[in-house]
């Protein structure tokens, strides 16, 4: 059965959808990293209490200036440590932020049917095995064959697979 085509107004449409969907991801996203960043400052905060702590008990049972420069190396020490975790939780945050945007591409060769790119590129690479490292891969499709013409690390090689 043939899918009627899609005006320009339709498509815009859809693309208007999809940049709403991925900007409410991004806010979503922010939001999950605002409170990881507030739960990363509670937990500074409590390691730096707990240090002045120890400093404190430190000051009463040894010399003053040996005391004050444990607990100042026991704060650093949690202050590190706090950054490396929002350092992280950052870190953490982008990525989701990048894998949130995943456009898909669907293509049609004119039977009827729909192809998934990420599938096609999936059936390639399960194609291909474990011959060799896979550092790039072109695929070429051809409708009037139903199959994916693959070529992988640049070589002249070309391998196929049905779709």
């Amino acid at each position: 059965m043939a899918r009627a085509k899609k005006t320009p107004a339709q498509a815009e449409n859809e693309v208007q959808a999809a940049a709403e969907s991925v900007k409410a991801a991004g806010e979503a996203v922010k939001a999950e990293a605002d409170k990881v960043e507030a739960v990363v400052k509670e937990k500074a905060k409590k390691a730096a209490s707990a240090a002045k702590k120890t400093a404190a008990g430190a000051k009463k049972t040894a010399e003053k200036k040996t005391a004050a420069k444990a607990a100042e190396k026991k704060i650093e020490k949690a202050v590190d440590e706090a950054k490396k975790g929002v350092a992280k939780t950052a870190e953490k945050a982008k990525k989701t932020v990048r894998e949130a945007f995943a456009p898909t591409l669907e293509i049609q060769l004119g039977d009827g049917n729909n192809y998934d790119a990420e599938e096609i590129k999936k059936l390639c690479i399960e194609h291909y095995g474990k011959r060799k490292v896979i550092t790039s891969m072109n695929i070429y499709l051809n409708a009037a064959e139903k199959k994916a013409y693959y070529v992988v690390n640049g070589k002249e090689e070309s391998y196929s697979v049905d779709l």
